[in-house]
């Protein structure tokens, strides 16, 4: 028995060291890939397909069409030089941040940046994952939403979060907000089940988790039972604790210097993570990254 407790103390002791020697291991990160941005402009989500081998679904930031794409993991068009990617029907590009999978075949657009937080659009629009050589794909669901009132020294504020990352778990979609109310904190929120295929909802707040910078993409992987979440200069992973919570687990981490990183995704055991500006991509491998004592 004191024998595990030293195993048990040790592991401790190593994890609180990687946290204290965080600050001086910082890395700059090297692309090994860029996306064309002759079909695609401004990359803003990344995710890699569960139904088509060697696709990652992509998509563009305001002010550019209402369109996603495949690109493969070398950041080339799935479907030849021509490619133009999908034209969506029934959706608006008015602020697209983050690009998800569900386990029903679905693909979720997330159009839910908020940089002057003023909108009152905020919307997930769900459509079925088709051919990646289809040209057009259509709207099947419409997820209208606001966020709960939050209650500050006794005043109840409505808040218009400026949210950048969503991912699918356990059959519902969560939203982390870009930054905290008054603080550098993240909210995490879930979208209650919903009945009708178009629908007004109010989000439900799940809890707030402390993470350094701001929060601009996240994905859960379902096989391995963990999240990965991306700021500007840093990527967290977060293993599913047995008791099922997303936070219930060890937490790795590892602090990153590139340019504006706003997607990220999980491929086995790799994390690909695309720049916003210049489409380049990048890859880190899990094990690189180091146990946090939280």
């Amino acid at each position: 028995m004191l024998f595990f407790k030293k195993i048990l103390l040790l592991g401790i002791f190593i994890c609180f060291a990687s946290t204290l020697s965080m600050s001086a291991q910082t890395s700059s990160l090297e692309d090994y890939a860029r996306i064309s941005n002759k079909f695609s402009k401004e990359t803003s989500g990344v995710i890699k397909s569960r139904i088509h081998e060697d696709v990652f679904w992509i998509l563009d930031d305001s002010g550019n069409d209402d369109r996603i794409y495949a690109v493969k993991r070398n950041g080339n068009p799935f479907a030849g030089k021509d490619y133009k990617g999908q034209k969506i029907k029934g959706a608006k590009n008015r602020d697209w941040e983050d690009i998800l999978v569900d386990d029903q075949g679905h693909i979720i657009i997330a159009d839910i940046g908020n940089n002057c937080k003023c909108r009152n659009d905020l919307t997930l629009y769900v459509l079925n994952e088709t051919l990646p050589e289809d040209e057009k794909n259509t709207v099947i669901q419409e997820i209208r939403f606001t966020y709960p009132p939050i209650e500050t020294m006794g005043i109840r504020r409505n808040v218009n979060f400026d949210t950048e990352a969503a991912f699918y778990f356990k059959e519902n979609i969560y939203l982390l907000t870009k930054h905290g109310w008054l603080d550098r904190k993240s909210r995490l929120y879930k979208v209650p089940v919903i009945d009708s295929s178009y629908a007004d909802i109010e989000l439900e707040f799940v809890e707030e988790i402390r993470i350094d910078g701001s929060v601009t993409a996240a994905d859960y992987d379902n096989t391995n039972k963990r999240l990965a979440i991306l700021t500007y200069t840093s990527v967290w992973v977060y293993e599913t604790g047995e008791d099922g919570s997303l936070f219930g687990g060890k937490a790795f981490r590892k602090s990153i210097k590139a340019d504006q990183v706003e997607s990220i995704t999980f491929d086995g055991n790799d994390l690909i993570i695309v720049d916003e500006k210049k489409g380049k991509m990048y890859e880190i491998s899990i094990s690189e990254l180091e146990c946090v004592d939280l």
